[in-house]
Parts: structure tokens; C-alpha cells; sequence
């Protein structure tokens, strides 16, 4: 996946359970990106299955965490569709 920017969702269960930083409920997507499978939340839409399908483009993205007890912030990654 070197270098890989863009995928394509594979599957796409709903997930309610929190995570530090992560809204829910989100979606926690199954990406082919460029052959390589990838999973990570997708993020800036709505998690409903009128904004998120199968076959949906997506691209790497980065977003914050928030910062730990030291004020160190914290970076994930993962998928924003494309086409909103």
C-alpha cells in the first residue's frame, strides 16, 4: 500500500462502542486500497446507509485524537468518502 491515497469500501459495519477521540456511533470500514485491505474509520459522514455503501471511494485522511495527560495530541487515520 506504499503510497496508496484511495480506496474503495468493502464492507461497512456500524459501530456504538466508544474510542478516545472518535465519535460514535461511526463507521469502522474494510478498504481495498489499491489491493491491499485496509480497515479504518471512515470519517466526516454521516454514519447511515444513505451517506456510506459498498463500493464507495474514499480517500486517506489523518484527524486528531486529542491530546494525553502530557498535552501530547494524538493522530489516527482513516477514510473520507470522495463525493459528499
Amino acid at each position: 500500500m506504499a503510497g496508496a491515497a484511495h480506496g474503495e469500501v468493502v464492507a461497512v459495519p456500524c459501530v456504538a462502542l466508544e474510542m478516545p477521540g472518535v465519535p460514535t456511533p461511526n463507521v469502522d470500514a474494510t478498504t481495498d486500497a489499491e489491493g491491499t485491505g485496509v480497515q479504518a474509520n471512515l470519517v466526516d459522514v454521516e454514519p447511515t446507509p444513505e451517506h456510506v455503501h459498498v463500493g464507495q471511494q474514499v480517500r486517506l485522511t489523518t484527524f486528531s485524537l486529542g491530546p494525553d495527560s502530557h498535552g501530547t495530541e494524538a493522530i489516527g487515520f482513516g477514510f473520507t468518502p470522495l463525493e459528499k
